[in-house]
C-alpha cells in the first residue's frame, strides 16, 4: 500500500524524527521476542508530539515496517479517512471492533505489535460500560493473556481530550498497568515518565525522540501551537504571532465570510491537491446560521471531504459541509477556514466559563481543547471567520490584539 498507492500525506516526509523514533521502535521489539527478554516483560512505548508531528504516520509506519502489526483507532473519521485514501480496511481498524473481539475471552490478536492511535483519549470505565473497564485496562488484559511478548505503541496528542469519557488521559494507563499481574517494559518521554514510574512491576526508560516537537504541515510553524496555546490559557504572545507569520504560516482573521472563501480560491487557483473548507465547533450553536452550510450529517461523506480532488462535489474546498472538531481530529487540511461559534466567547479580560454540558466533569476545558484541534489543522495557515454579532466583537478584537492579521 505505502509503495503502491499514490497517497501524497502519508509519504511526502523523511525528517522531524519520526525515522530515528521508528528505529528505537524496531529495537525495543526486537528485544521483546528475543531470548535477551527471559521474562517475557511484555512492552508498552509512548510517543507524544504538537498537532502535526506526524504521529499517525509514525504508526502507519511502525506497523507497516512490522509486516504483522495493526494500527487502531478510536477516532471514527481518521479510520474512515484512511480507509478510503488507502483502499483497503484491514491496514486500519477501529478499536471498537478490537475490542469487541478480544475484551473478556480467551482469544488471542493474531499480532503482539499493535497501534492505538489518540492514546490519550481512550475511555473510562463510564464510557466504556459495556466492558465494566477502561479502554486501556482492557488493552493491557489482552496483552497479558498472549503467549508471546507484545510491544504496544501508545500516540498521544496533547491537550486534544474532547469527548465526554476522554478527561482521564494518560492516567487511565497508569490505572491499568497497576492493575496488571505481568511485568511491563514502558519507554516515553521524559514529561509523562512520572505517570509510571512509581507502578509496582513495571521498568520505565525515557527516550526523549519519543516526543515529536516539529510540525510537517509547515515546517515553518513549530511555534503555532504554543501561540494557540497561549491564546486559550489567556495569555497572548502577539510578538509569536508575528514571528510565525514573518515565517510565512498565515493567522488571518475576518467578519466576512465570503472574503475568506474568495481568499482560499485565489490563493490554490492553480493547484488540484491543495485543500481547504470550513470547520465549526459542534457545540457552535445558533452561530451556525452565519456559515452558510451544513454540518457533515453522513460519516461516509469523511473521506470524500479529505481526499477527494478539489474539483470533486464531494470535496471540503466546495464549501458545502463543515466539519467539527470530531470530525477532524488527526487530520488536517492546508487552510481551514475556522467558523467560531457561541461556544467560546471572550468577554471582559477572559473567556467566559462553559458550562452547559454536564456530562462532563469540566466542559470548559473540553471547549478550549475543541478550539485546540479546530485551529490546530492547517498546514500552511489558518482562516478565523468571526460572526458579525455585537456578542462576539471582543472575541475578535482579543485575536486581532493576540497578532492575527486582519484579512
Amino acid at each position: 500500500i505505502f509503495n503502491n498507492t499514490n497517497i501524497k500525506e502519508l509519504r511526502s516526509t523523511k525528517s522531524a524524527g519520526i525515522y530515528i523514533a521508528l528505529d528505537k521502535l524496531k529495537n525495543i521489539s526486537d528485544w521483546s521476542v528475543s531470548e535477551k527478554n527471559k521474562r517475557k516483560v511484555n512492552s508498552i512505548s509512548f510517543i507524544t508530539g504538537v498537532p502535526g508531528a506526524g504521529k499517525t504516520l509514525l504508526g502507519l509506519e511502525f506497523v507497516h515496517q512490522s509486516n504483522e502489526g495493526t494500527f487502531l483507532s478510536g477516532n471514527g473519521p481518521l479510520v474512515q479517512v484512511l480507509q478510503y485514501a488507502l483502499k483497503n480496511k484491514t491496514f486500519v481498524t477501529d478499536l471498537f471492533k478490537f475490542k469487541r473481539e478480544y475484551t473478556n475471552n480467551l482469544k488471542q490478536p493474531h499480532t503482539n505489535i499493535i497501534v492505538f492511535d489518540e492514546a490519550q483519549r481512550a475511555w473510562d470505565a463510564k464510557k466504556n460500560i459495556k466492558y465494566g473497564k477502561s479502554e486501556p485496562q482492557c488493552i493491557i488484559e489482552i496483552a497479558d493473556k498472549t503467549v508471546e511478548p507484545c510491544h504496544y505503541l501508545g500516540l498521544i496528542g496533547e491537550g486534544q481530550e474532547i469527548y465526554t469519557g476522554e478527561e482521564q488521559g494518560i492516567k487511565l494507563w497508569k490505572e491499568a498497568l497497576e492493575n496488571s499481574k505481568a511485568l511491563w517494559y514502558v519507554t516515553c518521554p521524559k514529561a509523562i515518565e512520572s505517570y509510571f514510574k512509581e507502578i509496582e512491576g513495571v521498568r520505565v526508560t525515557v527516550i526523549e525522540e519519543f516526543n515529536l516537537d516539529f510540525s510537517l504541515r509547515c515546517h515553518t510553524a513549530n511555534e503555532y501551537p504554543k501561540w494557540v496555546a497561549n491564546i486559550l490559557n489567556n495569555k497572548p504572545k502577539p510578538d509569536l504571532a508575528k514571528y510565525i507569520q514573518d515565517k510565512e504560516f498565515n493567522i488571518y482573521i475576518t467578519r466576512d465570510l465570503d472574503k475568506a472563501k474568495r481568499y482560499c480560491i485565489t490563493r490554490y487557483k492553480n493547484s488540484t491537491f491543495k485543500k481547504y473548507g470550513l470547520l465549526a465547533s459542534s457545540r457552535a450553536g445558533s452561530s451556525i446560521n452565519h456559515f452558510n452550510a451544513n454540518l457533515v450529517s453522513n460519516k461516509n461523506e469523511l473521506g470524500p471531504w479529505f481526499h477527494d480532488d478539489v474539483r470533486s462535489p464531494k470535496s471540503c474546498s466546495n464549501f458545502k459541509n463543515i466539519a467539527t472538531e470530531f470530525d477532524c481530529q488527526g487530520l488536517e487540511i492546508d487552510m481551514p477556514i475556522v467558523c467560531w461559534g457561541e461556544d467560546l466567547i471572550y468577554r471582559t479580560g477572559d473567556w467566559i466559563r462553559y458550562n452547559l454540558d454536564k456530562k462532563l466533569e469540566d466542559p470548559h476545558r473540553i471547549r478550549l481543547n475543541s478550539y485546540r484541534v479546530l485551529l490546530t489543522r492547517g498546514r500552511d495557515g489558518v482562516i478565523v471567520y468571526i460572526p458579525q454579532e455585537d456578542r462576539f466583537d471582543e472575541t475578535y478584537e482579543f485575536l486581532v490584539a493576540a497578532g492575527m492579521k486582519e484579512l
